[in-house]
């Protein structure tokens, strides 16, 4: 284990995170989840045989 110390002040182990985990990532955009529509389709039921 190596502890490295982040240019806040953070003590982290560098052998598990290449970044301070309590830093977070800056450049990280994170965005909501959508299901994908396929245009001209209509999800259809089927029986218990699979028809």
């Amino acid at each position: 284990m190596v502890m490295k110390r982040c240019d806040s002040g953070h003590y982290f182990d560098s052998d598990k995170h290449s970044a301070c985990p309590s830093c977070g990532v800056a450049h990280l955009s994170v965005q909501a989840t959508v299901a994908a529509v396929r245009s001209g389709y209509a999800p259809t039921r089927l029986d218990k045989h699979g028809n």
